[in-house]
């Protein structure tokens, strides 16, 4: 009995207008799955006696709209000898062998059953491939699972993005997006680990043989661990201006130099000033000055104005806590000036300075070289 039904199936299957015969047949493609708004070709060859000349006329049907079994008469979706082209299905076959159909922008409403129907020069010569082939139209779908197992997402948590075809067989490749710029991800789970705020925004993705067939997108909003809540906040500091080598570097120290003279060569009598800032706004930092890496100390201010704006103080100098009453340091809210007078030989060497804060952090030192009062050359 098993045998009679199986003998009976292949009949149905080789069925055309000439009885069962392997000199006439057609082989479709595996029953097809594609995504809507995608493009998807029909696979499809054909095959016919040797004394057949010529293939005069190829025809496409639907099961939608052509209830003939054998396709026998209108309507069809494509027809050889029609000019009139049907919308969204291309005949990309040869009248010899190939029979394959193309429909573009597939929709929902294409799924169902196709057949091809072929006409030869013999006037009996004519063949329907049946069953058909069939094809189903599905949708991207895109859903998500997170390991807090909720779609409330916070920093820390981790999900997956799963990507697929509601529609069988399908073994489509993937790809990713964020806000509609391409991730470098490929596959149909996207993991997103350790999820940070940054991560939030929406994610979608598309075929990889045809970016332009996407998904519906997923929003992920992630919240900080106590963003929802008023009893928890962050209060910033104004704008900072930090001193490169300090905790925060965005700055440097400058310190340049200005001579009573009025070029870098310096002789004894002459005075200079050397101011040392800070190359950003705003700030207010606090310096202190060397020579040869031995710190000047300073005495109590002589004098301060404008709340204290300014503080003029003398230097003292080294560990030896001497007064020298040729210099003089002036601290102003955005700079400090060390200003040296009536320049002798013993004033030469590297000044430098630093953050008061943070002695660590210096300027590049100004060498001074201070010759003698006598340029004569007897």
């Amino acid at each position: 009995m098993k045998t009679l039904q199986l003998s009976a199936l292949t009949l149905l299957t080789l069925t055309g207008v000439f009885s069962a015969s392997s000199e006439w047949g057609v082989i479709y493609s595996e029953p097809i799955c594609a995504v809507r708004g995608s493009s998807v070709s029909i696979s499809c060859t054909y095959f016919y006696p040797g004394s057949v000349r010529e293939v005069q006329r190829v025809l496409w049907c639907s099961n939608n709209t052509n209830t003939d079994s054998h396709c026998a008469d209108r309507p069809y979706v494509y027809d050889s000898n029609s000019s009139t082209a049907s919308g969204g299905f291309e005949f990309v076959g040869n009248k010899p062998s190939n029979c394959t159909l193309l429909i573009r922008n597939v929709q929902f409403s294409h799924s169902g059953g196709y057949k091809f129907r072929f006409l030869t020069d013999d006037t009996t010569g004519k063949w329907t491939g049946l069953p058909g082939v069939t094809l189903e139209v599905g949708a991207l779908e895109l859903w998500m699972s997170s390991s807090s197992g909720n779609r409330t997402l916070k920093e820390g948590d981790s999900v997956n993005l799963t990507c697929a075809v509601n529609c069988t067989p399908s073994s489509p490749q993937f790809i990713w997006f964020k806000n509609r710029e391409r991730l470098p991800e490929s596959g149909s789970i996207l993991h997103l680990l350790t999820l940070t705020v940054g991560d939030s925004g929406n994610y979608s993705c598309a075929l990889k043989t045809d970016e332009s067939v996407r998904s519906e997108p997923v929003q992920l909003n992630i919240r900080g661990v106590f963003s929802d809540s008023s009893e928890w906040r962050v209060n910033y500091s104004e704008p900072i201006c930090a001193v490169r080598g300090s905790s925060v570097s965005i700055s440097s120290l400058e310190l340049w130099m200005s001579s009573s003279s009025g070029d870098r060569t310096l002789k004894e009598g002459d005075s200079v000033n050397l101011t040392c800032a800070v190359n950003c706004t705003p700030s207010s930092p606090q310096f202190v000055w060397f020579k040869n890496g031995v710190r000047l100390s300073e005495s109590d201010p002589l004098r301060k104005t404008g709340s204290e704006k300014l503080v003029v103080t003398g230097c003292l100098s080294g560990h030896r806590e001497e007064y020298l009453s040729s210099c003089i340091i002036k601290h102003t809210y955005k700079a400090s000036v060390l200003h040296l007078r009536n320049l002798t030989v013993g004033d030469s060497g590297k000044y430098s300075c630093a953050l008061k804060t943070d002695e660590s952090v210096r300027s590049e030192p100004v060498q001074l070289n201070i010759g003698g009062g006598s340029n004569s050359s007897e």
